[in-house]
């Protein structure tokens, strides 16, 4: 949708391209979303394997550690 639509258009036919644009969005955002996910499986694998098994780290005024 690039804003060709004659301005004479039934509204309908405007909504209706208004719809198809939300879908194939909507669809970009799940293929997205789906390998966002694969991505920080992987990671966490990947740090589950190589990390060591403490991890240090500076609070203000304190020192903490993840297990």
């Amino acid at each position: 949708m690039v804003g060709d639509a004659a301005s004479s258009a039934p509204v309908g036919s405007i909504v209706a391209q208004i719809e198809q644009g939300s879908k194939v969005f909507s669809a970009i955002h799940k293929r997205l979303h789906m390998s966002q996910g694969k991505e920080l499986r992987l990671i966490g694998e990947l740090n589950g394997e190589f990390l060591d098994n403490e991890y240090p780290y500076e609070v203000v005024g304190d020192e903490k550690m993840v297990r």
